[in-house]
Parts: C-alpha cells; sequence; structure tokens
C-alpha cells in the first residue's frame, strides 16, 4: 500500500512538473499551475482512499472489481463537490480553465491508480 501510494503521489509530482509550464505559456494563464496542482491534490485524497479499500477489503478479485467500481462513483461526487467548494468559495477559481485542469488531473490519477490496482 505504502508503494503504490508513493508510485502515485510520485506520478503526479512528474504530471505537474510536465504540464504546469507548458500550460502556463500555452494559453493557461498564470494560475494554471495552481489550477493543476490543486486538481490533483483534490484526487489523490480519494485516490487513496480506493488503493487502501481495495487493498485491506477485498481478497477476492471479483469483489475488488465491485469495490473498484464503487470507489469511482465515489471518488467522481468527492472530487466533483470539492471543486464546487474551490469554485464558489474562492474567486480564484472563478474560471473555466479550473474544471478542464480538474477533469484532466482525476483522468490522470484515474488511470495511474486503475494500472496500480490491476497489477497488484
Amino acid at each position: 500500500m505504502t508503494k503504490q501510494w508513493l508510485i502515485l503521489v510520485g506520478a503526479s509530482a512528474a504530471f505537474w512538473l510536465l504540464t504546469a509550464w507548458p500550460a502556463r505559456i500555452l494559453g493557461g494563464g498564470e494560475l494554471a499551475p495552481l489550477y493543476i496542482a490543486t486538481g490533483l491534490i483534490l484526487c489523490l485524497l480519494p485516490a487513496g482512499g480506493t488503493l487502501w479499500w481495495a487493498r485491506s477489503f477485498a481478497s477476492d478479485p471479483a469483489q475488488q472489481v465491485l469495490i473498484v467500481l464503487a470507489a469511482t462513483g465515489v471518488r467522481i461526487i468527492v472530487v466533483l463537490l470539492a471543486g464546487l467548494v474551490f469554485y464558489l468559495a474562492l474567486p480564484l477559481y472563478h474560471h473555466d480553465s479550473f474544471w478542464i485542469w480538474l477533469l484532466v488531473a482525476y483522468l490522470f490519477i484515474l488511470a495511474v491508480e486503475t494500472t496500480l490496482l490491476t497489477r497488484g
């Protein structure tokens, strides 16, 4: 579990390093790196919970599939609600590009997490 969490965090950091500067230069503006980092953090927390849940409570592979599917639904709700709180509470996040980067971060974290769960 710890190794998987470190891989997830490391992949997220690498993703931020590879996308922050190009996003800023290619029209994302000065806030693009912040939006990417916020999206990754908002997605990392539920993803870590999913990894823990899948590894701790499922010894049967069929049960793991059910947990991953259920966790995906829970995770998208948590991320969308957290994004909505940021959007409504903080004027800094009142831009459409925040939602775009939140979606990109979600899809990236989902891909990494799914890879970790299926290879684990």
